[in-house]
């Protein structure tokens, strides 16, 4: 009998995992993928965003906050490259300086330090940036990460701490037997107090096994186009331009 089975070893699941080892419990971690942090983790825009867009006072904001605070020491426990080099989110035009000022007011809510730059300041900081730039939201705290050697050497960590790692091995079936859960993969079944379902785009798959649920998710895409990212000095931050009609955010890192 386990005491926790944590199904998907994304950023989510590897941080649970890591957690819940430093208790005397049996815990084990699946994985349907050949290696952990392999989907959304892998594939993202590597930003530990500084939390002033989220809607002040909800969870989202509260976490997001918490969390970009944490990272310093994160990556210093996992030795992982972590550099808070600070986002910029430019208005090209004076309806959108109008935008940045009410991002200003919504970062006073949420706690989060931030400061209001002209376009000579941007320029400065950013010499090769468009030079129609009216002016930018300067988050200091924003920086950036290397996501998949975070999920790596987090699942080591809660691994070298007792977690049992079992990859390649989706979970295709979850009975609620009241006491406990009986959870079926594609290898064999096993027995757990508790499942906490960390699955990613599958979470909606998991949840339904145990109980009949009324969402979904709907998975979306963004491109990326890599650029020359060994010139030193073409990008100093991360940079946001301000979503239009077309698009919520293109950003420049």
């Amino acid at each position: 009998m386990l005491d926790v089975v944590i199904i998907g070893a994304g950023v989510s699941g590897a941080f649970i995992a890591r957690k819940l080892a430093r208790y005397e419990l049996k815990i084990a971690l699946f994985e349907r993928e050949t290696d952990v942090g392999n989907v959304t983790s892998n594939a993202n825009s590597a930003i530990i965003h500084s939390g002033y867009d989220p809607v002040p006072h909800t969870l989202k904001a509260l976490l997001n906050v918490r969390g970009n605070a944490m990272y310093d020491t994160i990556a210093d426990e996992l030795d992982v490259h972590f550099n808070r080099c600070g986002s910029l989110t430019v208005a090209v035009s004076d309806e959108q300086m109008s935008m940045l000022s009410d991002l200003v007011k919504r970062s006073e809510e949420n706690g989060v330090p931030v400061k209001l730059l002209t376009a000579e300041e941007v320029i400065k900081m950013e010499p090769h940036i468009n030079k129609e730039v009216k002016g930018a939201l300067l988050a200091p705290t924003a920086g950036v990460i290397d996501p998949f050697n975070l999920v790596v050497h987090c699942v080591e960590n809660a691994v070298d701490n007792g977690v049992e790692l079992h990859l390649s091995e989706p979970v295709i079936d979850i009975k609620d037997n009241g006491d406990y859960f009986v959870i079926k993969t594609n290898k064999g079944e096993y027995q757990s107090k508790v499942v906490i379902n960390a699955a990613g785009l599958y979470s909606d798959k998991i949840a339904s096994m145990i109980e009949d649920i009324d969402w979904k998710l709907v998975p979306r895409k963004g491109e990326y186009f890599v650029l020359d990212h060994y010139d030193v000095g073409l990008v100093n931050h991360t940079i946001f331009p301000l979503p239009s009609a077309k698009a919520k955010v293109y950003l420049f890192q």
